[in-house]
């Protein structure tokens, strides 16, 4: 089964800013707005070599003094190989990992201080696209089981007419057809697996969006469809981004502004033309000469370290 067709693309993701929000959606800010989500100071170890009675005998740093900020409407990429923090940082997001220390707020609260019965009432705003949407659906549950679930944790969401129909809504806007809520995830392809975990994770009606690597499992021709899907739902429902990637050329046609994460810090952020076309950190700089340009004429001069 072929994936839907892509929607036609533009390489700046600023070129067709949000604009009014959907119903029941927040309405799209302005990048001088107040942040829909701040992380401030983010600290997160875990224990190594446990000894006879069960101490740590070390820690291990995964993640140091992380701080970053997330306005209303945009994208922030953040960037970096593998085990520079960045996953972890994301399961601190949705409540996975506990920080060592460090706040995460929500609209103003501290989600790291709250109760478990105040989080769930708060879970419905961030929500997850995970990288791999062939191990992230429950191959036992049909289409329109793996969405209604949603529904059944957070029964508030389900609109007026009904379950069934959310869950046809929900597959709508994400490309696929609600006929589809009847089979079972190995009957998709890999692109159409994605959107179908897309649409799970909009069925509560989110404000921020966490993509952990959410096209790294696709083939480069379905990566371009689900990023422009992205975008699409962007400007209509006005959603906030975290995109966690560690290609760059994914990051800078998706992201509004960047950050770049090393040995579990952010060495270097802002906005994303200024980061790529003019990258002060030693790390950024490597990491962009990596990139391959598949034009010969335009293959970027080496980096020579003085």
């Amino acid at each position: 089964m072929s994936d839907p067709e892509p929607t036609a693309s533009a390489q700046d993701p600023t070129a067709q800013e949000p604009t009014a929000a959907a119903p029941g959606r927040a309405s799209v800010a302005t990048p001088e707005s107040d942040p829909v989500l701040e992380i401030r100071h983010l600290v997160k170890t875990y224990p190594v070599g446990r000894g006879l009675f069960g101490r740590a005998r070390g820690e291990i740093p995964a993640v140091q003094d992380v701080s970053l900020t997330l306005q209303r409407g945009r994208t922030l990429g953040v960037v970096g190989e593998s085990g520079s923090g960045k996953s972890t940082v994301a399961k601190i997001l949705v409540g996975v990992e506990k920080p060592t220390s460090g706040q995460v707020l929500l609209e103003g609260s501290d989600i790291t201080a709250m109760t478990r019965s105040d989080r769930h009432a708060l879970r419905n705003k961030v929500q997850m696209i995970f990288q791999d949407p062939y191990t992230s659906l429950n191959p036992r549950m049909s289409v329109g089981d793996i969405i209604g679930e949603a529904y059944t944790l957070h029964p508030d969401a389900v609109g007026p007419a009904g379950k069934r129909a959310s869950v046809d809504e929900m597959l709508e806007l994400v490309g696929l057809s609600p006929d589809h809520r009847h089979r079972y995830p190995h009957q998709f392809s890999g692109g159409q697996r994605q959107r179908i975990g897309i649409a799970r994770a909009l069925a509560v009606k989110p404000e921020v969006l966490i993509c952990d690597e959410p096209v790294s499992a696709l083939d480069v021709s379905i990566q371009g469809q689900v990023i422009n899907l992205l975008r699409r739902l962007q400007r209509e429902l006005g959603l906030t981004y975290l995109f966690i990637a560690h290609d760059l050329a994914v990051v800078r046609s998706i992201a509004h502004e960047v950050a770049v994460m090393h040995r579990g810090k952010v060495v270097e952020s802002g906005p994303r033309d200024q980061l790529y076309d003019t990258p002060a950190h030693d790390y950024t700089k490597s990491l962009l000469a990596a990139v391959p340009e598949p034009d010969p004429r335009r293959r970027r001069r080496p980096i020579v370290r003085r």
